[in-house]
């Protein structure tokens, strides 16, 4: 707030009424639909039921009010509805891979947390240090190229888990892949946002930035528990009935035979989740490529 002092700003003498209702009816919503995927009981579809319940009445209260919190016109545009779609496919790849890894490794493999830590840590420092040459990127070219190109480079580093996940290579597999997985990503998390905001009218940023991160934090509850429910079904196929379940370390002293059987589905499993999401991936880079800019984006008004 201190950084804000001083900063000039234009008065907005055409000030829109706060949409209360239509906040209070989005907070429900959003409750019922992520408390499904947490709580995951026999309750599930109860609690999903009533959260699209409320969603089709919210979406109803935001079409007729005058001044609601999320413009359903704004879905119109292609680029915001393909940005969107873009976030959540590629959102969901991030989060099921970067929760469920971990635990392969630590559970699977027996690797140390803090191995499995700095082997993971190449995804956030390419992320960072890559970041602001992909924003220059995208001021020349575009978002859509750059971001198709990341996209094609997230899904290229999941099929790479994939397939390598059973050879248990910490820094000739795992480090490599985050490697380019940070570069894939470089070049979407800055990139998808010039998209969202290139979108839309000066004024309706504040909300295309809010419905953005909504989208990637739906997208990443949402994979969580669908691929750990796939990655336990596949388990319970491969692995003997005697061994403990997917991503649990087993402390008691098991049979070899259980324990490499456990192994080999740990990461059979985990390489199902990598194709399912390296094929999310590939829809989301095939989208990128069709539905948002494909050249220097121009000045909000001049189009």
């Amino acid at each position: 707030m201190a950084l804000l002092l001083g900063i000039p700003g234009k008065a907005n003498l055409a000030r829109k009424p706060l949409d209360f209702f239509g906040a209070a009816l989005a907070t429900v919503t959003l409750l019922l639909i992520s408390w499904a995927f947490i709580d995951a009981s026999s309750w599930f579809w109860a609690y999903l039921g009533a959260g699209f319940a409320m969603l089709a009445v919210f979406l109803v209260w935001e079409a007729r009010v005058t001044a609601p919190m999320l413009p359903l016109t704004l879905f119109a545009d292609r680029r915001f509805s393909g940005a969107q779609a873009v976030t959540f496919l590629i959102y969901f790849g991030l989060s099921a891979v970067l929760f469920y890894l971990p635990m392969v490794m630590i559970a699977g493999w027996r690797i140390s947390p803090a191995e499995v830590a700095i082997a993971m840590l190449p995804f956030g420092i390419v992320l960072t240090v890559l970041s602001p040459p992909a924003g220059k990127l995208t001021d020349r070219f575009g978002p859509g190229p750059v971001i198709a190109t990341g996209g094609l480079l997230v899904t290229l580093c999941f099929i790479g888990l994939g397939l390598t996940v059973h050879l248990h290579q910490v820094w000739l597999g795992i480090a490599p892949l985050m490697t380019l997985f940070g570069i894939g990503m470089s070049a979407i998390a800055g990139p998808i946002s010039t998209a969202v905001m290139g979108s839309v009218e000066d004024g309706e940023t504040g909300t295309a930035s809010a419905i953005n991160n909504a989208v990637a934090r739906i997208a990443g509850l949402v994979a969580i528990a669908a691929m750990g429910g796939l990655a336990l079904a596949v388990f319970k196929l491969n692995a003997p009935p005697e061994a403990v379940a997917f991503g649990i370390v087993d402390d008691a002293a098991t049979p070899s035979a259980i324990e490499t059987a456990r192994v080999a589905a740990t990461d059979h499993a985990f390489a199902v989740i990598c194709y399912a999401t390296a094929v999310l991936a590939a829809i989301g880079t095939v989208l990128s490529w069709t539905t948002l800019q494909n050249h220097r984006p121009v000045e909000r008004g001049k189009a």
